[in-house]
């Protein structure tokens, strides 16, 4: 998912009740982990662009439904949006 919308995305699931997260950090820029730190722009942009979505043994197939159909709703709609503004 584009980094530019993935924000407002996870905002308009929430607003319908659909908890999501940005999960994974990339591993490499945790302090624990100590300098130096290698560049690694793709894993950079790839934990930018994550969203997790709801995925889990206790969802039905209704629940299941809503989280896709709501999730492509907020990506055709931001996504539409961010084209109409970008030159």
């Amino acid at each position: 998912m584009d980094s530019r919308i993935r924000d407002d995305v996870a905002a308009r699931l929430h607003e319908r009740g659909i908890y999501t997260s940005f999960r994974y950090a990339p591993l490499h820029l945790l302090p624990a982990y100590g300098a130096p730190r290698p560049e690694l722009p793709g894993t950079e942009r790839a934990a930018a662009e994550t969203l997790c979505i709801p995925l889990h043994h206790g969802l039905d197939d209704r629940e299941a439904d809503t989280v896709a159909d709501e999730l492509a709703a907020a990506v055709a709609e931001f996504g539409a949006a961010r084209e109409r503004t970008e030159p």
